[in-house]
């Protein structure tokens, strides 16, 4: 499950996050693929964006994004807007600051 990006950074993963929330995925990368299409579904009832910048993820969508990541075979998850792969424990992380900082932005412009 190799692809190239545009960018020519070679990406081994195809559970992709950007600018805090999902941007892609491949329902063979996922050990539990019924319970992962499961939790995608659940996600998008909640209602999702088609612009990944403009999403804003409730407390459920953010907790199915990091069931999501434990489901994954690999220890391997892209970060799109970083342009890198990172393991399971650093794409935790990410989507924790990217909320912190996405919280106090929202508070601090009002919207």
């Amino acid at each position: 499950m190799e692809k190239k990006s545009l960018t020519g950074v070679e990406i081994f993963t195809y559970l992709t996050f950007k600018f805090g929330t999902l941007k892609a995925w491949d329902i063979r990368y996922f050990k539990d693929q019924k319970k992962a299409l499961a939790l995608l579904k659940e996600r998008a009832s909640y209602g999702v964006s088609p612009s990944v910048i403009l999403q804003r993820d409730n407390e459920r969508q953010r907790k199915i994004l990091f069931e999501l990541i434990d489901l994954c075979i690999e220890d391997k998850i892209y970060l799109d807007d970083e342009v890198r792969v990172v393991s399971k424990k650093k794409a935790k992380n990410y989507l924790k600051e990217f909320h912190e900082i996405d919280t106090i932005f929202h508070k601090i412009f009002n919207f």
